[in-house]
C-alpha cells in the first residue's frame, strides 16, 4: 500500500510540473509572438542593444544557476534565450508606451531591391543598416520600380537608433518631399 501510495505522489508531483511548464510556454508563445510583431515594427541601427540585452541574459542565468555541473549546456542555453526574449520584450515594450509623446520623422531612401510572391516586400538601406520589410506592391509596375520610386519612411524615433514604423510607402523618385 505505501509502495503505490509513493508511486501516486510522484505521478501528482510529474503531472503539477507540467502543468506548469504549460503555462510557461503558453506564456513565452505569447511574449515570442509579441516580440516578433515588435522586430518588424522597428529599425534598429546599432546591434548594441541585442549584445547588452544578451550579456544580461547570460549573466542572470549564471548567477541563479546554483549547481552548473548537474545542468546540461542545452538546460542552460534555452534557459539565457528564455531570459533574453523576456528582456526584449520588456525593453520595446517599455519603448512603445512612450512612443505616442515623440514626433513623427520623415526619411526617404532608395529601393535596394523588392521581392513579390504570397508576400510583397521591399529591401533598403536606412542609417548604413540593410532592411527587408514588407510593403504592399500591388499597382505598381515592377518593371522599373528601382528607377522610378524611392521608398518613404515615416518613422518615430524610440532612442537615438530604435525608430518604431508608422508607415512605408513608395514615392516617385522627383517628388523631393514624398508628398503623394
Amino acid at each position: 500500500m505505501t509502495i503505490l501510495l509513493k508511486r501516486l505522489q510522484v505521478v501528482v508531483i510529474v503531472i503539477k510540473e507540467m502543468k506548469d511548464k504549460k503555462i510557461e510556454n503558453v506564456f513565452l508563445i505569447i511574449i515570442g509572438t509579441i516580440s516578433f510583431y515588435y522586430y518588424y515594427s522597428t529599425l534598429v541601427t546599432t546591434y548594441l542593444y541585442y549584445i547588452i540585452l544578451l550579456l544580461i541574459a547570460v549573466l542572470i542565468t549564471l548567477v541563479v544557476t546554483n549547481d552548473k555541473s548537474t545542468l546540461k549546456r542545452f538546460t542552460l542555453l534555452m534557459r539565457m534565450l528564455k531570459l533574453f526574449l523576456i528582456l526584449y520584450f520588456v525593453l520595446f515594450s517599455f519603448l512603445l508606451i512612450r512612443k505616442d509623446n515623440l514626433k513623427l520623422e520623415i526619411f526617404k531612401t532608395s529601393l535596394n531591391g523588392y521581392y513579390t510572391g504570397r508576400i510583397d516586400g521591399v529591401l533598403f538601406r536606412f542609417k548604413d543598416f540593410n532592411f527587408k520589410r514588407n510593403v504592399n506592391l500591388t499597382g505598381y509596375t515592377q518593371d522599373d520600380l528601382r528607377e522610378k520610386y524611392d521608398l518613404k519612411l515615416e518613422l518615430t524615433p524610440l532612442t537615438s537608433n530604435i525608430y518604431f514604423i508608422e508607415n512605408l510607402s513608395l514615392v516617385e523618385k522627383n517628388d523631393v518631399l514624398g508628398n503623394n
